[in-house]
């Protein structure tokens, strides 16, 4: 436990040119998620690995933290959940920010703590306490992260951009210290690997008020955090249930098969009547987005980017009026932004690892398995 920092570091450096930059990614072996098919009906939910070394139940290991997590709830966001009193800081380096934290409450009344980050970097290791401002575990002036009750590392290929812990029982109001151990990848090179905070470009400095422990005698080298690190504070108020908005009478979708596989309704192929379609600010022919329909995917698991991007185009395929949906509207928006940010997708090229953009699609896929439009034949 004490050596995770320079294990990490040197992990990375000497296996810098297996490390893959979102190409064909492979899925992470801690993670163990079991997703959806790209062109099934009812994509369903998915599954993450547990969020604390050692497996079962996160427990609170931190003097002060407050909250709890149970392991196969993290990494999980429901396809139905509704947020409330949203808090978003810079997840900063010392050389500036890589990313963001998202801390909001669920209408089920869980905390979800997600990270995010920017276009080359990935996750090594993520750390997270959650309670008061002087119960943040100590060592001789300076955060302990070993202490940290919320943690996950991550093993390579080093590919994973967002992840979301999943906290049960806190109260109204709390402090958040958000570590992050990230790697920065280049044309397949790691190029840095930093220490990152949440608010860490502005943010509160966690000073030596914080609750000390057991391990203060010890040789903690290993386990300390930067002199520099930082902690904000989320306040969130009950979630309010609002009726949802209905969708508009009438607006459907064709199958997906219908643009990339056996038209259902022909028993064969039949070719789009588009000569392309827009997605995410890159133009794709009929043969190009086949193409990436019919890639094998890794292990049986399709990568996010394939599999969001052939829910979009079949909506516009479709001309449905994917805008006038307050479903589709916000959950398209979200695939879009993403795909704008993985360059133009291509049978060797379909990054993964994001799940907001995995949520967001799986969102989109049952509503046009749920929104067919009849056979016009």
């Amino acid at each position: 436990m004490k050596t995770f920092k320079f294990y990490g570091l040197l992990l990375a450096f000497f296996s810098a040119s297996i490390i893959s930059c979102q190409k064909n990614a492979q899925p992470m072996s801690s993670e163990d998620e079991d997703l959806q098919t790209c062109a099934g009906y009812g994509g369903g939910g998915f599954t993450g690995g547990g969020g604390n070394n050692g497996g079962g139940s996160a427990t609170n290991s931190g003097g002060g933290s407050t909250g709890s997590a149970i392991t196969n709830e993290q990494n999980i966001i429901p396809g139905n959940m509704n947020f409330c009193n949203p808090k978003t800081v810079s997840l900063c380096t010392q050389q500036g920010s890589v990313g963001s934290v998202t801390v909001r409450r669920g209408f089920d009344n869980k905390i979800y703590v997600t990270y995010s980050l920017a276009a080359n970097f990935f996750l090594a290791d993520v750390r997270v306490y959650t309670g008061t401002s002087t119960g943040i575990p100590m060592s001789t002036g300076r955060v302990n992260l070993c202490d940290f009750p919320f943690r996950k590392t991550f093993s390579l290929p080093f590919n994973v951009t967002e992840y979301t812990f999943v906290l049960r029982d806190e109260p109204g109001t709390f402090s958040v210290a958000a570590y992050a151990s990230v790697v920065k990848v280049v044309n397949h090179v790691v190029r840095q690997v930093s220490e990152a905070w949440g608010d860490g470009c502005n943010g509160t400095q966690i000073t030596s008020v914080g609750s000390n422990n057991s391990y203060d005698n010890n040789n903690l080298f290993d386990c300390k955090g930067a002199n520099w690190a930082t902690r904000f504070d989320y306040v969130s108020g009950p979630c309010v249930t609002v009726a949802p908005a209905s969708e508009p009478e009438g607006l459907c979708s064709k199958a997906i098969p219908c643009f990339f596989g056996i038209n259902p309704n022909y028993g064969t192929e039949v070719a789009w009547t588009d000569e392309s379609v827009m997605v995410g600010g890159h133009s794709y022919t009929e043969a190009e987005a086949r193409a990436i329909a019919n890639a094998p995917d890794v292990n049986g698991v399709c990568p996010d980017s394939k599999y969001a991007l052939m829910r979009v185009a079949t909506l516009k395929l479709s001309h449905t009026d994917w805008e006038s949906s307050p479903t589709l509207n916000v959950n398209v928006t979200t695939l879009e932004n993403y795909l704008s940010t993985c360059g133009k997708i291509s049978p060797s090229h379909m990054p993964t690892g994001n799940a907001a953009a995995r949520t967001a699609a799986v969102i989109v896929n049952t509503w046009i398995d749920d929104h067919n439009c009849p056979d016009r034949r």
